[in-house]
């Protein structure tokens, strides 16, 4: 749900504040795709940095952008002076210095990566921008936004107010209508409103996805566990936002369950239907619960089958919607010590882009939500410990950002740097990357297993 600013916009850095505007690159290039024990560590401590920067602008950030082309990634940074970036780059408590420190020590020995940083001291009137029909972004979303003809239709002139305002291309007249298009969410509720259902809405990824879509207008229904925890955001949604809500307690892993669902919203206008119940286990295959791995099975992917036919088939008669299933990063090849999730997620992965290519004709638009590692209480359930982590209000933003503009989401920095690093590798490769990533979230299992076998 990304706000397009409909008109031509420049950015309008204050003399006083912005005097000492710098501008500031930083990227690396990954020169032996296969040698990710050197460059990982680096390309994942580029959303840590960037979040610890978010969080505390008052150590001088204003803004960044992240671009990737091929294998190099690149960051752009918006600061408000030298001082602030030196101060930054040499603080012993920055969270980037050890995966930093890391990196240097490895590029003595090899030439698997390279980095580089680009820093220009611009000036609040030593630049000159211009955005058409763009969200608001770069300088502008640093500095301040504003209609270009606050500081005149040509390059030559906002650079230097004392060359003749005359543009090379005459502006639309369209374009001086200017005004920022201000309703998205309103957009986005008439394409998938009135109602939306949210499983998983308990906790997490789900949970936040709700919260959203509240704020959108939606009306809700939504399914999980517990209900009381269902309540309590139930009743705080209603108390913030003028929406209905209908809490339904169902454990979808179980058939009649899906069987009440259906039931339950026979007769309901329900245009958006995202399916964030699920959850995960790890560890040797060979150890594994069967009874347990059932479950899994059934939630995530026969309870998506059959709720994904259900809301299918009554979109398409009504000729709008849009569904949503939740797949991961790890859904795109093979995870050694969590095998079985990883399938039920290449599962809906799968059965995603499939349908986003049948149901398009009908009016309804489908989307695989593939993000990475994830704080919302995952990790615990499935006995893993993860580092670093998407938040769920991230991966929520990105997914409904998403959806009908393309087939699958990797919402969060984090999520695409992942995928994007192991694309272009063999497939085998990446199988074995992966489970080298997940031995180390899983290791304790062993260190615990040990212990116990000591004790007794």
């Amino acid at each position: 749900m990304t706000t397009i600013a409909r008109g031509r916009f420049t950015a309008d850095p204050d003399p006083d504040q912005h005097a000492g505007l710098v501008l500031f690159h930083i990227g690396m290039r990954i020169n032996r795709l296969r040698a990710v024990r050197t460059w990982v560590p680096v390309l994942a401590a580029m959303p840590k940095m960037l979040r610890e920067l978010s969080a505390h602008p008052e150590l001088g950030l204003l803004s960044f952008e992240v671009f990737r082309s091929g294998r190099t990634f690149l960051v752009v940074q918006y600061w408000r002076d030298f001082a602030a970036l030196n101060a930054w780059a040499r603080s012993g408590d920055a969270p980037h210095l050890p995966a930093w420190r890391a990196f240097n020590r490895a590029a003595r020995r090899s030439t698997a990566a390279g980095v580089f940083h680009e820093t220009f001291r611009v000036g609040a009137r030593d630049c000159e921008t211009v955005y058409v029909d763009m969200p608001v972004m770069g300088m502008a979303r640093a500095t301040r936004h504003v209609p270009i003809a606050r500081r005149g239709e040509s390059a030559a002139h906002r650079i230097d107010p004392t060359t003749p305002d005359m543009p090379a291309v005459p502006p639309c007249p369209c374009w001086h209508l200017g005004a920022a298009v201000t309703r998205p969410r309103e957009r986005f509720l008439q394409r998938y409103g009135p109602r939306a259902l949210v499983t998983g809405a308990s906790s997490g990824i789900g949970r936040e996805i709700a919260v959203q879509l509240a704020a959108a207008g939606f009306d809700l229904v939504l399914v999980a566990r517990r209900e009381t925890l269902l309540r309590e955001l139930a009743a705080d949604l209603t108390g913030r936002h003028r929406i209905g809500i209908r809490v339904l307690p169902l454990d979808l892993a179980l058939d009649q369950s899906v069987q009440e669902l259906t039931a339950a919203t026979a007769g309901t206008d329900i245009g958006l239907y995202v399916a964030a119940a699920g959850f995960g286990t790890s560890g040797p295959f060979l150890h594994a619960n069967l009874d347990q791995e059932r479950e899994m099975l059934r939630l995530n992917c026969e309870a998506v089958l059959t709720t994904s036919l259900l809301f299918g088939r009554r979109m398409a008669e009504r000729g709008r919607g849009g569904i949503v299933l939740m797949s991961s990063v790890v859904g795109f090849q093979g995870m050694p010590n969590a095998a079985h999730y990883a399938a039920t997620k290449a599962y809906v992965q799968t059965l995603a882009e499939a349908l986003h290519v049948e149901l398009r004709p009908r009016g309804v638009d489908v989307l695989a939500a593939a993000p990475g590692p994830t704080d919302s209480g995952f990790a615990e359930r499935a006995d893993m410990r993860m580092g670093r982590a998407l938040s769920p209000r991230a991966v929520a933003h990105g997914t409904l950002a998403a959806l009908g503009r393309r087939p699958t989401a990797l919402p969060g920095l984090l999520s695409r740097v992942l995928k994007d690093s192991l694309a272009p590798l063999p497939r085998r490769t990446r199988v074995r990357i992966m489970g080298s990533v997940m031995a180390g979230m899983t290791g304790h299992q062993h260190t615990d297993t040990a212990t116990q076998e000591t004790a007794t």
